[in-house]
């Protein structure tokens, strides 16, 4: 007898809640069709990610309003600001990988900001 490998994808549990009436129709359709909930969710969610922008993009986007935000302000130090967005995108549920990625963003814009200000003062 040879034991079968078997991969194991990680889920994760997302959930909201939807209208009483959406709900029933949702049951209804499962059981016409014969499938659970969570595969109608499955392929909706697939098919609405396919139609998604590239993560490189999103990630851009993030963080230039991340910045733009606190450049507008100025309130706090940018390396507060920085650990509050870090701590903002961990409470939205992003990946570890993706707020290093849009934390690595926000850096470049703050160093590309510093720089300007620092060429525009030397040419006076």
């Amino acid at each position: 007898m040879t034991e079968k490998s078997v991969f194991h994808v990680q889920e994760r549990l997302i959930g909201g809640f939807i209208p009483q009436p959406m709900a029933e129709r949702l049951a209804l359709v499962t059981t016409f069709r014969g499938v659970t909930r969570a595969k109608i969710i499955r392929d909706y969610i697939k098919s609405y990610l396919k139609k998604a922008r590239p993560d490189e993009e999103m990630i851009q986007a993030i963080a230039k309003k991340a910045f733009a935000t606190w450049y507008s302000n100025q309130e706090v130090d940018f390396e507060v600001y920085r650990e509050q967005i870090e701590g903002s995108l961990g409470r939205k549920k992003i990946s570890e990988q993706h707020i290093q990625l849009i934390l690595r963003e926000v850096d470049q814009l703050h160093e590309e900001t510093k720089t300007k200000r620092t060429s525009k003062i030397s040419r006076r």
